[in-house]
Order: structure tokens, then sequence, then C-alpha cells
């Protein structure tokens, strides 16, 4: 039985719109497999089938003893159920480690989306004190004053900002949604199945101020093969300003984004 593994990506690069291939994500701590039969069991079956053995060879020699029938017959009842127990245990254990590792991918995205509404709220901040900044640049304009020249450079300079905060901000977004893609593929083969298409499309709808066009999504999914460079693809696209397609309506964000 195999553990699932923790899911991490590289974020995108800002200044060049380049998103990490799914064949280039760092090498991830992966939790150990487990053996087909443990230690444990290995010994377990030792001993249930030296039980048996044992038993049979006791009632050939004292065939007309009623308890040693009785005692053969629980020893071949007990020892495959003792047996069967002790896998029980280790499926149980490897269950327990799995959900460990499922719960730290939950609270590494959760941190990541508190991050990224904090990071919102200041855009929204920054946004309201440029508003402010125009309006007085307005009146500013009707009294030709020499200083006006000087005040709009100011301002162009702070939309600059206000534009790289922006970026940031939607660069946060679709790092969010690569992160969500990436534990979606449970079995980590590159591939999204019918089953972890539909939890990957309520992981989306989850993600802070990011709306998906479940229709579209599901149809350029399926053009790509269900594959998860499909959905890099549609990302990449929509980081590149000089690209125009159908990619920007798939995802949509709020307007802080």
């Amino acid at each position: 039985m195999s553990n699932i593994a923790s899911n991490t990506t590289s974020p995108p690069d800002i200044e060049t719109g380049v998103v990490a291939d799914a064949s280039a994500k760092p090498p991830r701590e992966q939790l150990t497999d487990i053996a087909e039969n443990t230690f444990i069991e290995i010994i377990a079956i030792i001993l249930a089938v030296s039980a048996l053995i044992v038993s049979c060879v006791a009632l050939a020699l004292n065939g007309d003893s009623t308890p040693m029938k009785i005692s053969t017959v629980l020893t071949l009842i007990l020892a495959p159920y003792s047996v069967y127990q002790q896998k029980s245990i280790t499926n149980i254990q490897a269950f327990i480690e799995t959900h460990k590792a499922l719960k730290e991918e939950v609270d590494s995205l959760d941190a990541t989306n508190k991050q990224l509404r904090a990071s919102e709220q200041d855009v929204k901040e920054t946004v309201t004190g440029l508003e402010e900044k125009q309006k007085i640049l307005t009146q500013l304009q009707q009294t030709k004053s020499a200083t006006i020249q000087d005040f709009r450079n100011e301002m162009e300079k702070n939309k600059s900002t206000i534009e790289l905060m922006r970026k940031n901000v939607r660069a946060a977004a679709l790092q969010n949604i690569l992160e969500v893609v990436f534990v979606a593929d449970n079995d980590n083969d590159q591939k999204i199945s019918k089953k972890e298409e539909n939890a990957l499309i309520k992981s989306l709808r989850e993600i802070n101020g990011v709306h998906v066009d479940e229709k579209k999504f599901r149809k350029h999914l399926h053009s790509k093969d269900n594959s998860i460079q499909g959905v890099i693809d549609i990302i990449e696209n929509m980081m590149d300003e000089n690209h125009s397609s159908g990619d920007d309506t798939i995802f949509t964000f709020d307007q802080s984004s």
C-alpha cells in the first residue's frame, strides 16, 4: 500500500510571466511505502503456520482425543484470523499516516489563502488612497499651477506601483490555483481523473477572490486529455499580457486581483 505525498510548487516568476512546468516540480517529501507483508505480519504468519503444523501432528498422534480435536479446530480458525487482524492493524497505521499528510497539506493551503486575503486588503487600501489623490489632481489641474506637471509625474509613479501590486496579487492567486491542481492529483500521474476533476472544481471554488467557469474549464481539460499541463497552459496564457484567448474567461478574479 502506498501513502499519499504532499504537494509543493515553485512560485511563478511575476516579471517574466513563466509558470513552473508540472514535470519540473521540486522533489516532494514522500511517505514510506508499506511493504506487501511487514516484518510483524511475517512473524504472525510463521507462528500461525507453526501452530497449524503442531496441531495437525498432535492430532495425528492422539486422534481419539476429543480435547485434541477441539484444540486443532480452534487452531485452524484462530491462526488465519490472527494473521488477518495483524494485516488490518498495518492498514490502519497506513491510513493514519496518510490522513496526517493530507491534514498538513490542507493547513498549508489555508495559510496561503490567509496570506492572499491580507495582500488583497493592502491593495484595496492603496487603491482607495490613489482615488483620493486623483481627486486632488483634478482640482489642481483647474488652477493650472506650475506644480501640476510634477504632481502628475508622481501620480504616474504611484499608478505603476499599484499596477505591480495588482500583478503580485494576481500571480499569488494563480499560484494558489496551481497548488490546488497538484493536490487534486492524488495518484500523482499528471492526469485529472473524473473523481479528481469534481474534487478539483470544488476546491477551486473555495479559493478566495477566484471564480471558475465550470463548463469552460471541463471542456478545456477534456480537450487536453485531462492533463495537468493543460491547466498550466491556461495560467501561462493568463500571465502573458500579449496573449488573448478564451482562457481569461475560464478563471476570473475580484477587482482587487
